[in-house]
C-alpha cells in the first residue's frame, strides 16, 4: 500500500548528540495515520535506548494522544503518556505530559504558551505541574538558535520543587563537531539583580564524547 514499514536515520541534534536509530514495527490505523511504532538505537548523550509508541489517537491530521514506554542505558525505564494536545495552523501550542519512571519518580505537568520563531524552532513555553508530588512552574523563553539549528541562548525561570524562585540566562557555543565549547549562566533574583555566574570553557572532549577537561570560573555574590 506504499505505507513507510521500517527504516533507519543517523545524525545530530542538540538534545542527543550524534545519534542512530533503526524504526520498525510501524503501523497504521485506517485512514493511513501512523497508530505506532518499535525503535532501538543510539545517542551520543544516553547511549542505548528502545522505545515503544502505541495507543495513538488523533483529531483530523493532528496527533492528540498516544502512550510511550522507553529504556535508556543508565537510567532505567518509563512510561508517557501524552494527552490533550492542541494545535493552532499545525503547530502544537500545548499538551498534558504524565511520566512513571522505574525509580518510582513521577512527573505530571502542562506545556503551554508554546511559541516559534520563522523557522518552526521553538522559543518559549510554560510548564505547570507536579514532580514527585511537589508543586512547579517553569519558563523556557529568549530561546535562539545558530544557522546550524543548535540553541546558542536562552532564559529559564519560575518557582522549584521546593518553592524557591529560580532564573538563570544560558549562552553556548560549539566546537567543529557539534559539542558544546563554552557554557556561561547567569541567575538572578526576583528583583532582577545579578546573584550569581558560572563560566565553563576551552572544554575538551574523550574520542567517546565524554568532557576530559575546562576551565570553570564561578561568582556568587554572598
Amino acid at each position: 500500500n506504499g505505507l513507510v514499514k521500517s527504516y533507519k536515520e543517523t545524525g545530530w541534534s542538540q538534545k542527543a548528540g550524534k545519534y542512530n536509530s533503526s524504526r520498525y514495527g510501524i503501523t497504521y490505523d485506517g485512514l493511513g495515520r501512523q497508530s505506532g511504532f518499535r525503535e532501538s538505537g543510539w545517542t551520543e548523550a544516553n547511549g542505548k535506548y528502545t522505545t515503544h509508541r502505541y495507543s495513538v489517537s488523533y483529531k483530523g491530521v493532528n496527533i492528540s494522544s498516544y502512550t510511550e514506554a522507553r529504556w535508556n542505558e543508565g537510567r532505567g525505564a518509563s512510561v508517557t503518556t501524552m494527552s490533550n494536545m492542541v494545535y493552532k495552523n499545525g503547530m502544537l501550542k500545548s499538551f498534558h505530559q504524565h511520566t512513571h519512571h522505574s525509580s518510582g519518580a513521577v512527573e505530571d505537568f502542562t506545556r503551554s504558551n508554546i511559541t516559534y520563531d520563522s523557522s518552526g524552532r521553538t522559543v518559549s513555553y510554560t510548564d505547570k505541574g507536579a514532580q514527585n508530588g511537589r508543586n512547579f512552574t517553569s519558563t523556557m523563553s529568549d530561546i535562539s538558535y545558530d544557522s546550524s539549528g543548535r540553541m546558542v541562548s536562552y532564559t529559564n525561570s519560575g518557582t522549584g520543587a521546593k518553592g524557591k524562585f529560580y532564573k538563570n540566562s544560558y549562552s553556548l557555543s560549539y566546537d567543529a563537531k557539534g559539542r558544546i565549547e563554552t557554557q556561561s549562566i547567569t541567575s538572578y533574583n526576583k528583583q532582577g539583580a545579578k546573584i550569581a555566574s558560572s563560566d565553563k570553557y576551552s572544554i575538551s572532549y574523550y574520542s567517546n564524547g565524554l568532557v576530559k577537561s575546562c576551565v570553570e570560573h564561578n561568582w556568587d555574590k554572598k
